[in-house]
C-alpha cells in the first residue's frame, strides 16, 4: 500500500514548532494544512523563522481553523486547552494527536 501524504493541522505554534519541522524535512510524507495560534507575537516569531510554508493559513480562531481541509490535528497549545478542542475537532470529523 502506498504511503499517503497527510495534511496536518497544528495548533500552538510555540510547542509545535516540531511539527512545522517535521513537514519541512519529510516533505514527501507530511504537509501544514493550516496552523492555529493565539498570540500575535509568537506567529511573527514563527514565521521569521522561516517555518510556516508559504500560502498555509495562519488562524487565530480555532473555529474557523477547524474548517480547513485536514487529515488530523495536532494540538499543542497549553494542555488545560486539549480537551475542548479535541471535542471540537472530532465533531468536525478531524482525528486528534493531543501532544
Amino acid at each position: 500500500m502506498a504511503n499517503k501524504k497527510m495534511k496536518i493541522g497544528v495548533v500552538g505554534l510555540i510547542r509545535g514548532e516540531f511539527v512545522l519541522k517535521c513537514a519541512k524535512y519529510l516533505p514527501d510524507r507530511m504537509e501544514i494544512a493550516a496552523v492555529c495560534e493565539i498570540n500575535e507575537e509568537t506567529i511573527k516569531n514563527v514565521k521569521e523563522k522561516g517555518l510556516i510554508p508559504e500560502g498555509v493559513p495562519i488562524f487565530t480562531d480555532f473555529d474557523e481553523f477547524i474548517k480547513c481541509e485536514m487529515d488530523g490535528v495536532v494540538l499543542a497549545n497549553y494542555f488545560t486547552g486539549h480537551c475542548e478542542l479535541a471535542i471540537k475537532a472530532m465533531r468536525a470529523g478531524v482525528p486528534v494527536l493531543s501532544e
